[in-house]
């Protein structure tokens, strides 16, 4: 039987109520169907699609070339095989934290390529869990190619996505994502410690990727000073996360490191310090749990409760609230990345009736907005504005900034404001540096 043109519109929830429009053409073969087979040979055309499936997917799928061509038994023994070369942009792809073995899915073998195009994010994990093996993960990603082999009750998946931004959860404490050029900063002399994040399939049944990740958090530890008198220092914290996400095989399973840092006041240069990975996991512990196992009482200090929540909050607010919001002004705004912060803690702590007792220099900004915007893919201005309330009527602002131009695949020219933080005096003149890049990979 040919088909010369079927014409269908697929509308409804799992389209967000969107018309999507279906064309196809080609053929379907009946001399088998009493032996309980059916030959297809059907092919789609170019199409975008609005698709909206819970806790799996929601964007757009754009679809360049589709064929599904093969026999399907009725009895589900043999189905056909789904070729397709396909684009994901502008849309939230869930991961389920525990992979579950599927039942009644269709017999469908797959032959796919794939490219993670913009606004491409991956959300997986669970919010409670205090290991290693499944943190919570809210990541931007791209991927010039994704191949998917295998079937649709066995995926195999080979290819490597770039893990552009975004947050990992760890011991309740909310990771931001560092490139490897924010890396630098910290490994100025060590080459071989900048890694790109990154998450490669390698064609395994598990289908779950093996992650390089590398993230930042800022700690306020408790420490003593030369009186005996307890001090809060900042602590930069890096995590450094390698393995396979969800494995519990100890060899190939997801592992954590840690390093720590601080930032000298009066120069500005990231140092490392002598603490050890033990010492840095005790920091990353909530306070509520350190109060209750003793930690803190060497340092004679009370644990607020208050304090504590508002902490918790401010950061489970960061991850919900602006998330979502990020990427719907990212699409409206044509943004190659945009980021919101707020900080909600020093609100939530007035509420509470938390004294704050941290300084001026070890205070948050109160708010941060950052956004990337590109030009025919090869002039990129990257803008970083954040403000500090110092008093009620005293506000001080930092605004960095970066011009890249992509002369070639693999060479660039960045022109850039030296980072400089609130806390610093930056009257008088400031440093532009132009430099360039090489990437042979």
């Amino acid at each position: 039987m040919a088909i010369q043109s079927l014409h269908g519109v697929w509308q409804g929830e799992s389209s967000r109520q969107a018309q999507n429009n279906i064309n196809l053409d080609g053929s379907l073969d009946l001399s088998q169907i009493t032996q309980g087979t059916l030959a297809l040979d059907l092919n789609l055309k170019p199409v975008d699609f609005t698709v909206n499936l819970k806790n799996l997917y929601s964007g757009g799928l754009r679809i360049h070339y589709a064929r599904l061509n093969g026999p399907l038994a009725f009895d589900m023994s043999q189905g056909p095989t789904l070729t397709a070369q396909a684009q994901i942009q502008n849309a939230l792809i869930t991961l389920p934290s525990k992979q579950e073995e599927q039942k009644n899915l269709l017999p469908l073998n797959l032959d796919l390529d794939v490219k993670l195009a913009r606004n491409v994010y991956v959300v997986m994990g669970d919010l409670s869990a205090l290991d290693f093996s499944n943190p919570l993960m809210n990541l931007e990603v791209t991927s010039d190619e994704l191949v998917i082999n295998g079937s649709l009750r066995a995926a195999l998946l080979f290819g490597k996505i770039k893990l552009k931004r975004g947050s990992v959860s760890l011991l309740g404490r909310e990771f931001s994502l560092l490139s490897s050029e924010q890396q630098k900063l910290f490994y100025p002399y060590d080459a071989e410690r900048i890694k790109e994040n990154l998450a490669v399939f390698d064609g395994t049944e598990s289908a779950m990727p093996d992650v390089m990740i590398t993230s930042r958090v800022d700690v306020d530890n408790i420490e003593k000073d030369t009186n005996g008198q307890p001090i809060h220092k900042q602590v930069i914290i890096l995590s450094r996360l390698q393995g396979v996400i969800g494995s519990r095989d100890q060899d190939r399973g997801l592992k954590a490191s840690f390093n720590s840092f601080i930032q000298d006041k009066t120069s500005g240069n990231i140092l490392p310090t002598a603490y050890s990975e033990q010492d840095i996991k005790v920091m990353l512990l909530p306070d509520f749990l350190k109060s209750l196992t003793g930690i803190n009482r060497e340092n004679n200090s009370q644990v607020n409760t208050n304090a504590v929540i508002a902490d918790v909050l401010n950061s489970r607010a960061q991850s919900f609230i602006f998330r979502g919001l990020e990427r719907s002004l990212e699409q409206q705004l044509g943004l190659d990345s945009l980021t919101l912060e707020y900080n909600f803690g020093k609100d939530l702590r007035q509420a509470m009736g938390v004294q704050e007792t941290r300084s001026f220099e070890e205070r948050k900004p109160d708010w941060r907005i950052g956004f990337v915007k590109g030009f025919f893919d090869r002039l990129f201005i990257d803008v970083k504005y954040a403000q500090v309330m110092e008093s009620a009527d005293i506000a001080r602002t930092t605004l960095n900034y970066q011009i890249s131009y992509k002369l070639s695949p693999i060479c660039s020219i960045m022109y850039y404001q030296e980072p400089i933080s609130p806390q610093q005096n930056y009257a008088g003149n400031q440093k532009m540096t132009l430099s360039a890049g090489f990437s042979f990979w």
